[in-house]
């Protein structure tokens, strides 16, 4: 090799190698809301269930969609930003073995009423649909607190535990969980290509449960969505719920734990907001219900698919 060609293969390697610690280069990841601001999410949530009760099988499977509005109204010193959500769009469709199936569209003038189903669920979704709660959101993504949630259900499923399952209790606390699985919380120091972050949760539910484990996210890397430049990362999920139901005379309790959980988020550094995220999460485990002094175990397992997108206006 020449003096010129192994200069320049020198070069070369070092400009390759300075390039790639440019690359290595922590990054630190923030959510910026804007006083104001107004954004158009779409999420879905897809069950698919499956319960064994002595020799029989109990197939249920669940889509509901959401289209939500999020509105700044402050953001305060801390970087805590107050959020005004509203559903503007609301589907289900749902279909759970013996009972049936329902189905509920915001936009339709027809409402199911005649069914199990449809006598707990439809005021419940109704009073949903068009309305607005309180949300407050951390700079790193964390869901602080939601107001207004339990106030806006309290007297539908006071006297309607079906419905109160199917809302989690219905509860601000509920509601702020559910709020949290649209989020990817960010890690608070900066991170370079390949850092993981682990964000445990432990939480109660009245009158459902208990549920603890972690969020592990791990920066993928530079990525693009359309013509947007966004930050990739690699979510999963490890979670054990202890199941406390007592509705009626009739007790479950028991425990379901994941067996498997894949996701990504894609977040746009610049504008500081999520672009998309998509999620899937198998949870399995034995259930006992205890009614008119039998115990009855089930098995059960349920695959959620859960993805959220970001839109640039509302759906016709």
């Amino acid at each position: 090799m020449s003096l010129y060609r192994w200069c320049g293969a020198l070069a070369l390697t070092m400009l390759l190698a300075a390039g790639n610690l440019f690359a290595q280069e922590p990054v630190t990841f923030r959510y910026k809301p804007e006083k104001g601001q107004k954004l158009i999410y779409r999420s879905t949530n897809d069950l698919t269930q499956t319960q064994n009760v002595m020799d029989m099988k109990i197939e249920t499977r669940m889509t509901n969609e959401s289209v939500s509005s999020r509105t700044v109204e402050n953001v305060d010193d801390m970087g805590v930003a107050a959020l005004k959500i509203k559903t503007e769009l609301f589907k289900v469709k749902t279909k759970i073995g013996p009972l049936g199936e329902y189905n509920f569209d915001s936009k339709s003038s027809e409402r199911e009423k005649g069914s199990v189903l449809g006598e707990a669920l439809t005021p419940i979704y109704e009073r949903i649909s068009g309305a607005e709660f309180e949300m407050f959101v951390s700079a790193r993504g964390e869901v602080k607190d939601v107001k207004g949630y339990a106030e806006l259900l309290a007297d539908l499923i006071k006297d309607n535990p079906l419905a109160g399952q199917f809302t989690g209790g219905g509860s601000n606390a509920a509601a702020k969980i559910s709020m949290q699985s649209l989020f990817t919380v960010l890690n608070e120091k900066p991170v370079k290509v390949g850092d993981k972050w682990e964000n445990p949760f432990d939480f109660d539910l009245p009158s459902v449960g208990k549920a603890r484990g972690k969020e592990t996210v791990t920066y993928v890397g530079e990525d693009k969505v359309g013509d947007v430049k966004t930050a990739k990362f690699a979510v999963t999920t490890d979670m054990s719920f202890d199941v406390d139901v007592d509705v009626n005379g009739t007790k479950v309790t028991g425990q379901i734990t994941t067996s498997n959980s894949s996701g990504t988020a894609q977040f746009d550094p610049a504008a500081g907001r999520l672009v998309s995220l998509k999620n899937s999460f198998t949870v399995g485990g034995q259930l006992n219900v205890a009614v008119n002094g039998m115990n009855i175990p089930i098995q059960q397992d349920q695959t959620h698919t859960v993805s959220v997108e970001l839109l640039d206006k509302l759906p016709e």
